[in-house]
């Protein structure tokens, strides 16, 4: 079973898109968890069938906090299945499920699957994560690097949340994003976690997944800015380095004042994602995850 898992919010008509895709290319038992992450919304309630369950989350909870809504649903009603969690700006390429079942068929010990990603006009977007503490460098490729393409699927840092597949099986708890973050570096944070735990990270050797790139967040820059800044700044301040760390907030600080000019609401973002860690700033321990609930901070 496959529960492919979207969260919503304001995006009803990209959601129907993505069910679409599902509807048509997917042929392996599946069922659709959306999170609605706006509960005012009209007109979300009616696609609510035998196929899909709309989970309310009572309010905006994020992008990580609505997907472990959907994550923990399926560990209640079926804790070996696969968990999809897939953008509502995205759509799924067909038969890219089959795909998917032979890469745990084939090594049944993987965690955590991304898949490659193509933007609409279908060049690569996303190919593999890497990530560095020291410099502070979280960067998402899209060039994949040689490598032997017998095999379905290659190790890698992290993959993104765009279209992540989680094996439930593996787990010994049910898995989950932190509640540090809000928008962004969400991800990553949970790749690099479960990495160090010893579970198995990978990315297919092919794409399966194509996304509109930012149609939704990019409706507001500032606030895209604002999560993006903050996001980075919560995961270095837990995976990084004082130096990685120093280098980013600088790196903020100087790109937000060389914008002002002609892009203030992408300055204002950074400033605004700068100032909301530095007031909210916790000790490392407290942005851990620990054993599938979430510590409480003090």
């Amino acid at each position: 079973m496959i529960y492919f898992v979207t969260v919503n919010y304001y995006s009803r008509d990209w959601v129907q898109i993505l069910i679409a895709s599902i509807t048509r290319g997917i042929t392996s038992p599946h069922h659709i968890l959306i999170v609605n992450n706006s509960p005012e919304e009209e007109g979300l309630r009616s696609m609510d069938d035998k196929y899909v369950t709309i989970l309310e989350s009572g309010s905006n909870l994020g992008f990580g906090q609505a997907c472990n809504l959907g994550i923990n649903y399926a560990w209640q009603y079926h804790p070996q299945s696969l968990v999809w969690l897939i953008n509502p700006d995205a759509v799924i390429h067909p038969n890219a499920d089959t795909y998917i079942q032979n890469c745990f068929r084939e090594d049944d010990t993987l965690a955590i699957l991304g898949t490659q990603i193509l933007t609409v006009d279908g060049a690569i977007w996303f190919s593999h994560g890497t990530f560095n503490p020291w410099t502070g460098s979280v960067k998402h490729h899209n060039q994949p690097p040689q490598h032997d393409f017998q095999e379905l699927t290659r190790p890698c840092q992290w993959v993104t949340g765009c279209s992540l597949v989680l094996n439930l099986r593996v787990f010994q708890d049910c898995p989950g994003f932190s509640n540090a973050y809000f928008l962004y570096s969400e991800d990553t944070d949970l790749c690099l976690r479960y990495g160090r735990q010893g579970y198995r990270v990978t990315v297919t050797q092919h794409p399966l997944v194509t996304h509109q790139v930012s149609a939704l967040i990019g409706r507001h820059p500032g606030l895209m800015y604002q999560y993006y800044t903050y996001g980075r700044l919560a995961l270095l301040r837990q995976h990084g380095t004082i130096l990685g760390l120093s280098f980013y907030l600088l790196h903020s600080l100087l790109q937000g004042l060389l914008r002002l000019p002609w892009q203030p609401a992408q300055a204002w973002g950074r400033w605004q994602g700068i100032s909301q860690f530095l007031w909210l700033l916790l000790p490392a321990d407290d942005l851990s995850f620990h054993g599938g609930s979430y510590k409480d901070s003090p």
